[in-house]
């Protein structure tokens, strides 16, 4: 059973890889279908598709951890592999946003510096927007490492820490949507609004579910 589960865990970032390169190729194809295939693997292109591959493993980690911390996934699959899956999500959609963000420094057309793409609205090209994109990327990257580090926080100090996915969310949510050209494709612009409204409802489920334990807890 252990090597099993090990064997399991030995695969997972391979077929999590691979995964994420064929969401990348599929994003790029569903950003400009009509578009020929070399005019595809421009810099703006990749970086578009990447954006929209992060954003989207993003809310699939946020979304995960919504409903194990709701009960919601209770005798449909197993807590490890819940938070495998929760953790693994959030850790490709680190990778997406890096590649995202530092393929932009080769693009001919919006020339970026390094200090631009790494320190908040710093950029020449829309600041703030493109600072909220950065902010996105390092909450995300603070959620991750607290999935980590779990074993050597207190509860409450892990929960207040792991809590910024939902910021990194919420502004890579803002990031994509106004700034992104994409947001004009029907497609690009479903997801962002199912993504935006189910993470908010779950979210509102959680609390009130919270709410309510507390009240019985203290009746």
């Amino acid at each position: 059973m252990q090597q099993s589960r090990r064997r399991n865990k030995m695969a997972f970032p391979w077929a999590g890889l691979l995964a994420l390169a064929a969401a990348g190729a599929l994003a790029v194809w569903l950003l400009s279908p009509s578009a020929p295939p070399l005019e595809l693997l421009q810099t703006w292109y990749l970086s578009r598709a990447a954006g929209l591959v992060a954003l989207a493993l993003l809310w699939l980690s946020v979304i995960l951890g919504l409903m194990q911390s709701a009960g919601l996934l209770s005798g449909l699959t197993g807590p490890a592999a819940n938070v495998d899956v929760h953790a693994f999500a959030a850790l490709l959609s680190l990778y997406a946003a890096t590649f995202h963000a530092w393929i932009l420094l080769w693009d001919r057309f919006v020339t970026f510096r390094w200090p631009e793409v790494v320190l908040p609205f710093t950029a020449n090209y829309e600041p703030v927007l493109l600072g909220i994109g950065t902010l996105a990327f390092y909450g995300a990257l603070g959620a991750v490492i607290t999935t980590y580090l779990r074993g050597w926080m207190g509860p409450r100090v892990w929960r207040a820490l792991h809590q910024a996915s939902l910021i990194a969310f919420a502004f890579g949510l803002v990031h994509g949507y106004f700034l992104g050209p994409d947001t004009a494709v029907p497609a690009v612009r479903l997801f962002y609004y199912f993504a935006g409204w189910s993470t908010a409802l779950l979210l509102a489920y959680r609390m009130a579910g919270g709410i309510l334990r507390r009240a019985r807890d203290a009746g």
